[in-house]
């Protein structure tokens, strides 16, 4: 996907059914968006073992500059009500690895009368994974360079105890080297959640599942 020069929009492929993007093209009729697509040549996805069915089917909404439904600046994703579900781009609860080269924010909006908002992993056992080369359990803040989510000032407690911000490796805690996940709760609004990977995707080491991303459910808190 690109746009008008200096646009952050992530690269993607793999499977994205259901996902979306928010892209702000301007507002003249000069300004524009265009999707590229490139794929790889079938001789060279046969000689490493690789078979694909490339489909897509893409739906395009315009929107009204002055439009209130239009997300804050800065989300390329923006969910609404208060409870949902949040993919990185090409999260396959059965297999697959986390896209490379990820920069980008998930926005929820604060529903009327709802203070807080609490961040659960999915029903998957690799729901929250990332950066699991090096990162057995927990990691949080400093111990979180490569591949991490970013929730600023979150806790497990909803603002109660040490609030944490970035999260990574084999499990979602506030607690580093934690073997379980745990519930995360912002109440800092706006709420957003910041997506990072690093150059690589990685494909995990020996008797650990690889860095697949994150598959999260969110529920608004009074």
């Amino acid at each position: 996907m690109e746009k008008a020069p200096g646009a952050n929009l992530p690269s993607i492929c793999g499977s994205n059914t259901g996902q979306h993007m928010y892209i702000d093209i301007g507002k003249t009729a000069m300004n524009t968006a265009m999707i590229n697509f490139m794929f790889m040549a079938p001789a060279m996805g046969a000689t490493m073992g690789m078979t694909s069915m490339r489909t897509w089917d893409i739906k395009v909404t315009q929107f009204k500059f002055s439009d209130p439904g239009n997300p804050p600046p800065g989300c390329l994703q923006y969910h609404s009500g208060m409870a949902g579900r949040i993919r990185t781009f090409n999260y396959d609860a059965m297999a697959s690895t986390h896209i490379a080269s990820q920069n980008y924010q998930v926005c929820i909006r604060q529903e009327p009368g709802y203070s807080c908002i609490q961040y659960t992993v999915c029903a998957d056992m690799t729901g929250f994974t990332l950066d699991v080369a090096t990162i057995a359990g927990a990691a949080v803040d400093t111990g979180c360079t490569s591949d991490f989510i970013e929730i600023s000032g979150s806790s497990a407690l909803c603002n109660q105890g040490t609030l944490t911000s970035r999260y990574c490796g084999t499990n979602l805690n506030t607690a580093a080297m934690a073997m379980a996940d745990t519930s995360i709760c912002d109440c800092t609004a706006p709420f957003r959640v910041g997506i990072f990977t690093d150059k690589m995707a990685d494909t995990g080491v020996a008797a650990m599942p690889a860095s697949k991303g994150l598959c999260l459910e969110y529920k608004q808190l009074p």
